[in-house]
């Protein structure tokens, strides 16, 4: 009896040890693929290039290069990068905006005119437009800012709610409108024609009405409406209005929520890259580095590295 115990009591010690080699074996296994499959993420800006997270095992020569690459790194992860933006045309009007957006659509009329331009995932939009009011304008455009709102809501075929409204210059005007499908805001300026009669100048931009699609996309929009010009035989090529492209000092008709929504509309700048022309849109409030490697600035990546860029639009 004693020698049958024993033999159980080895046979079992042998199936636990049998046991744990293969646990410890899983665990392993385990373990190795964890370190294959899993690596550590970093939270990059669209500017990164691939090879800023290519896993060479190089390491630099010059130590001020390894000094250098953290701090280039530091300030992409940081700071959002620029937007490159580039020229487009249909055949009366032309913008600037980021690859995809195009003019869409020209309709020129006797007395009118108007134009479509969109971005290519058609989340946003611009528009320009010239209509009469007054005495040279059908019934419903008697008044600059009844035909506004004629041209806004369809000749009141299409709910709409007007916001703010602010008056940036004489004759120069901000409004903001959200209908069931769009939030925008039209920027317009009255031109007296005739006796009582006006031609109303009008660009629009805007988005979609989804969650979020506004605050995104809308200043985009509207740097693409302000930087419209269209060539209208209508209406003789003139300069800029007042406050299209740079901030007025008079005040505002509507505090603080008007002068948030002209800020937006002048949010975005040109700047381009020295070293080949490449124009880009920054932010001072998304864009501007504090410690990029050639001092504070926009930088925008070219050739594997960062490149502060200048001001302005280059030809």
């Amino acid at each position: 009896m004693k020698k049958e115990s024993g033999s159980a009591s080895h046979g079992t010690v042998f199936k636990v040890a049998v046991v744990l080699i293969v646990l410890f074996g899983l665990v392993v296994l385990r373990h190795g693929l964890s370190r294959r499959n899993v690596r550590p993420t970093e939270t990059l800006d669209p500017g990164t290039t691939p090879a800023d997270t290519s896993e060479t095992g190089n390491t630099p020569d010059d130590p001020s290069e390894a000094d250098a690459r953290p701090t280039q790194r530091a300030s992409r992860a940081s700071r959002a990068a620029p937007v490159r933006v580039q020229p487009f045309r249909g055949q009366y009007c032309a913008s600037v905006g980021p690859p995809g957006w195009a003019v869409i659509d020209e309709n020129p009329q006797r007395s009118s005119f108007g134009a479509d331009l969109a971005s290519g995932d058609r989340l946003a939009f611009a528009a320009y437009s010239i209509f009469p009011a007054g005495s040279i304008a059908p019934p419903g455009f008697e008044t600059p800012s009844r035909a506004v709102t004629s041209t806004l809501t369809n000749f009141g075929t299409i709910q709409v709610r007007f916001g703010s409204h602010r008056q940036l210059a004489p004759n120069v005007f901000l409004l903001d409108y959200v209908s069931a499908t769009n939030h925008g805001v039209a920027f317009y300026q009255v031109i007296p024609a005739g006796a009582d009669g006006y031609m109303i100048v009008m660009r629009m931009a805007g988005t979609g009405t989804s969650p979020g699609q506004w605050e995104k996309r809308g200043a985009e929009a509207m740097a693409v409406a302000r930087s419209l010009v269209c060539q209208v035989p209508i209406v003789p090529a003139g300069p800029d209005p007042p406050g299209l492209n740079a901030k007025t000092e008079g005040g505002s008709n509507n505090g603080d929520e008007s002068d948030t929504l002209y800020n937006t509309w002048l949010e975005r700048e040109y700047y381009h890259n020295p070293q080949n022309g490449e124009n880009y849109w920054v932010s001072p409030s998304e864009n501007y580095s504090q410690t990029g490697p050639d001092g504070p600035g926009y930088y925008a990546t070219y050739g594997g590295n960062l490149i502060k860029l200048a001001p302005g639009y280059a030809q």
